[in-house]
């Protein structure tokens, strides 16, 4: 953006590499610069890491960093670790574990402006009827140490969730 805050540069990059077999891959991506007027530089890279031990069995790591520094000199940092298992029962139709630890002590307003750390796990399935449409729906437990759940009353909660892909 050349007009909207010409002095904040930033930068995005990263890499890839996969295996010969195709069966693992890596990606690292990385992101810094000045975001507003009102924080100074954040810094960010994410790490993903998957591996197919089967054609029906998948695994994928991903981890991520972030820091951020504010023109009030208070800076915070963020991070986690997520963790999805997907196995494919036919060529429309998979289930999947995923488990999540995501750490914002700093309140970087990642989640919420409340400092804390989250543990996660959800079961879900993925439906394909269509190569370029996929309808997920999950379960998923959100555990927190601190109350940030139900305006500030609860540690953990419970959330029936579901999401629509459409590829173009």
């Amino acid at each position: 953006n050349m007009t909207g805050n010409p002095d904040a540069w930033n930068f995005l990059g990263g890499g890839s590499w996969t295996s010969d077999d195709q069966a693992s891959s890596i990606t690292v991506q990385l992101t810094s610069g000045g975001q507003s007027s009102t924080t100074g530089n954040t810094t960010m890279y994410s790490i993903v890491a998957t591996h197919d031990f089967s054609d029906k069995l998948h695994y994928l790591l991903q981890h991520d960093f972030g820091t951020q520094e504010s023109v009030t000199g208070q800076n915070a940092q963020w991070f986690g670790i997520n963790q999805y298992v997907t196995y494919d029962i036919n060529d429309q139709l998979a289930v999947g574990l995923r488990a999540e630890w995501f750490d914002d002590k700093h309140g970087a307003m990642r989640v919420n402006a409340t400092g804390a750390t989250y543990l996660a796990a959800s079961v879900g399935v993925n439906y394909s009827p269509a190569e370029w449409f996929t309808v997920r729906p999950e379960i998923r437990y959100d555990w927190a140490d601190a109350n940030v759940f139900n305006r500030g009353n609860d540690h953990d909660q419970i959330a029936i969730a579901m999401d629509v892909i459409v590829t173009f």
